[in-house]
């Protein structure tokens, strides 16, 4: 017990660790408003998108349904080895400007580090990536995914220049986002 083998018979002990395992099974369950789920956010996060653990007669009902799809989707043995379930709620646009402003300045410090240019986005391009990754079926890695695409492309196609400015802005555009 407590020995995890991976594909190659590598033995790994799992004595003393947590795994935490995180999917969006039944997040369709949460489109219509988040039915008994507070959009209050959670002190000194993010807003929306803490995990919820009140046991009222609103929570009950939409936390049994969130189980009972988990068990169809995995299997009651897997769920039942389980120590425990939360449930999160699905991020609010807010939060999820902020982490499209934690992600842009992510990669700003790895651009500094290296000596290159700054990205800033205006307002038009935030909305329009937190509206694109705003589905609650995919949840925050949409984002990670949009930001590859729009984004990395792009620099990469700067780097290549001879000739790079200290900053560029990032712009929704009619057909995706360009960094001028």
């Amino acid at each position: 017990e407590g020995i995890f083998t991976d594909s190659l018979g590598k033995k790994i002990q799992l004595r003393h660790a947590i795994i935490i395992l995180t999917t969006n099974a039944g997040s369709d369950m949460f489109r219509s408003g988040g039915i008994g789920f507070s959009a209050q956010p959670a002190p000194g996060g993010l807003g929306g998108g803490h995990a919820s653990r009140n046991t009222d007669a609103q929570q009950i009902p939409i936390h049994d349904r969130v189980m009972s799809h988990l068990k169809d989707q995995f299997g009651a043995s897997l769920i039942g080895r389980l120590d425990d379930v939360c449930i999160f709620q699905p991020l609010s646009p807010e939060a999820m400007r902020q982490i499209v402003h934690l992600r842009l300045t992510e990669l700003n410090e790895r651009m500094r580090q290296s000596g290159r240019f700054n990205i800033v986005p205006n307002t038009a391009a935030v909305t329009q990536l937190v509206a694109e990754a705003s589905r609650p079926e995919h949840g925050v890695r949409q984002i990670e995914r949009i930001m590859e695409r729009v984004i990395h492309e792009q620099i990469a196609e700067i780097l290549g220049r001879k000739k790079q400015k200290k900053e560029y802005t990032l712009t929704a555009q009619a057909n995706g986002y360009k960094l001028i």
